[in-house]
């Protein structure tokens, strides 16, 4: 009788059994994305007559693309000061596209970046920042300007 009883208590107190997943066949669509079709846009960087960057990025509603160039190396001529670490000359180039909008991606959140070396052995570094949501390109270039002569232009190809 005992025996039963305590069969009875573990019984109650046993845990409720593992939830039930189930597999869907159709695929998960992202929030409000579209069909993901890719669209290729040449980008172009420049500096004043100086072209910094001449590529092409696929963008589509469901991805970021992006470029980046970095380059770090020693001064020409050494900082006279003492530092706890070495300057260094610094030039980076990068551009980043972010899709917007639902369905098929109506414009894109253009960031582009510029940094270059200081004036001087001990000058640092000058940083050229551009954000801009603009319309998605077509044939026609599209023009962003920024500050110090920065040029960025999409197109689609």
């Amino acid at each position: 009788m005992f025996s039963l009883l305590l069969v009875a208590q573990v019984l109650a107190t046993a845990p409720p059994p593992p939830p039930v997943y189930v597999m869907i066949d159709e695929p998960q669509r992202e929030r409000g994305r579209g069909n993901g079709e890719r669209v290729r846009l040449g980008v172009v960087m420049r500096a004043g007559n100086t072209t910094m960057w001449d590529g092409t990025l696929w963008v589509s509603a469901r991805n970021i693309s992006s470029f980046r160039q970095s380059i770090q190396e020693a001064q020409p001529v050494a900082c006279p000061r003492a530092a706890a670490y070495p300057y260094a000359a610094q030039n980076e180039v990068s551009v980043q596209l972010v899709p917007q909008g639902s369905g098929e991606a109506s414009s894109l959140s253009v960031t582009a970046r510029w940094v270059r070396p200081g004036e001087g052995a001990c000058g640092g570094a000058r940083t050229i920042e551009l954000r801009e949501t603009v319309p998605m390109p077509d044939a026609a270039a599209t023009v962003l300007r920024g500050d110090a002569g920065l040029i960025v232009e999409l197109r689609r190809r």
